[in-house]
């Protein structure tokens, strides 16, 4: 009996170990992820001016909180456009006019979220996100177009300098997760990520306002989990 006993615990050690072994307190992969983005706004002689396409990609790790209980984090490489149409004066063009200016954000990104999974069905499973992002601007650029009168002015121009260096961001997003063999999952999802914070700190010089708005984007992404 004792012998039987002691089997027994030396068993259960041993699947212990395994069901640790299975239930890795951190994984990490990579993705990619089209965008569409748009400016907000909040002065009321500014309007967006349509969506843009964008792009990111970049590293992905999972912290293993609880059961259906995930932290996610990375670091991704985002870019992120968006247009305004507003009325300004600016000596470089001619005077004051009417100007279209499609704006090309360069961000690096962290973002910090919860992931809430469901139980895995048939090698796969669903979950949705929730958290927040911190972005720090890389490049801001401009591409514009200004009508005064009959006249019509194109330009690019570096707008790095009259651009808010940091972002925040609210992130909520659905996705399915499907394993592929061993530890390896496919992940994709779709995530909406809508600015907190003010993107430019420039000044008009018609309503001598400073320029107010925030960038959103909806992003489409697939990664690879090891």
């Amino acid at each position: 009996m004792r012998k039987y006993f002691i089997v027994s615990i030396i068993a259960l050690v041993f699947i212990s170990a395994s069901l640790k072994a299975q239930d890795k307190p951190f994984v990490f992969g990579f993705k990619v992820a089209p965008n569409i983005g748009w400016m907000n706004p909040s002065l009321d002689d500014y309007s967006s001016d349509g969506n843009k396409i964008g792009f990111s990609w970049g590293v992905m790790a999972e912290f293993h909180l609880m059961e259906k209980y995930d932290l996610n984090t990375g670091v991704n490489i985002l870019f992120l456009n968006g247009t305004l149409n507003y009325v300004d004066d600016i000596a470089d063009y001619g005077g004051e006019g009417e100007l279209f200016r499609t704006y090309n954000f360069k961000y690096l990104e962290v973002p910090l979220t919860l992931k809430m999974k469901t139980n895995e069905y048939a090698k796969k499973s669903f979950f949705g996100v929730f958290g927040f992002g911190a972005n720090f601007l890389l490049l801001g650029k401009a591409k514009d177009k200004f009508l005064i009168g009959d006249n019509e002015v194109i330009d690019e121009i570096d707008l790095k300098s009259n651009l808010k260096s940091f972002r925040v961001s609210l992130i909520v997003g659905i996705g399915m997760e499907f394993n592929v063999g061993g530890s390896t999952n496919l992940i994709t999802g779709v995530n909406f990520d809508n600015g907190i914070t003010d993107v430019l700190r420039f000044q008009n010089n018609v309503s001598n306002d400073i320029q107010k708005s925030i960038n959103n984007y909806l992003e489409f992404y697939i990664g690879v989990l090891f």
